[in-house]
């Protein structure tokens, strides 16, 4: 029923509220990705999983700014989140998504998606040039 639907959305907007309200699309990211897409606001990236890396590792790569934290949004679980050198020597952050695994699977078989909030030292994402 309708009532069921709009709990489940409620509910869903109660644990990840942050990273929707008041925050607007990142740069394009120039990567082709079907696995998470990124919104931001104020020192703030949130990136919206939409199923986990087989080996739960998430490379985002050309990102110039250095990560502060990172954590799984509803549950405030901490991540393991480093910035690395790619192939051709620009920024790439490596974050590790075991800590919050099991999490991480309820959450995307309830929801088909799951948010992990990086604090970033800038206002906004920054990409590296091409």
């Amino acid at each position: 029923p309708s009532i069921d639907v709009l709990n489940e959305t409620g509910e869903f907007l109660r644990m990840f509220s942050d990273a929707f309200y008041g925050t607007s699309a990142c740069p394009d990211y120039p990567y082709e990705q079907d696995d998470f897409y990124l919104t931001e606001k104020c020192r703030r990236v949130y990136i919206h999983l939409r199923r986990l890396p087989s080996n739960n590792k998430l490379r985002l790569y050309h990102v110039e700014n250095k990560p502060i934290f990172a954590k799984e949004l509803s549950t405030g679980i901490e991540l393991e989140i480093a910035t690395i050198k790619d192939l051709e020597g620009h920024a790439c952050w490596n974050l590790d998504l075991t800590a919050a695994e099991s999490v991480l699977s309820r959450s995307l078989s309830r929801w088909g998606s799951v948010v992990i909030e990086v604090g970033i030292e800038e206002d906004t994402l920054q990409l590296s040039n091409f």
